[in-house]
């Protein structure tokens, strides 16, 4: 269930207060499913990928999902 007003198939930017597309969130901020909504930190079994500026259920290409972070990473945290 969203917690927003925004169509289904856009996140709540609370920045800009508009609802805005996948991927199209403010700087430092990833699109998250699960909360419809622009976050800072990816809910739990999502990771923050920079490529794609959303919260992804895993990483592609040379990217490894750090869950300590939770972000896509070329390393891993030790």
């Amino acid at each position: 269930m969203a917690t927003t007003d925004c169509d289904n198939d856009t996140y709540a930017d609370n920045y800009t207060h508009l609802c805005v597309a996948k991927g199209q969130c403010s700087l430092g901020q990833y699109s998250s499913d699960d909360e419809q909504r622009c976050v800072m930190t990816c809910p739990n079994g999502t990771y923050a990928d920079d490529s794609t500026h959303h919260c992804e259920t895993g990483c592609t290409g040379l990217y490894f999902a750090d869950p300590g972070i939770p972000k896509c990473v070329l390393v891993c945290q030790t």
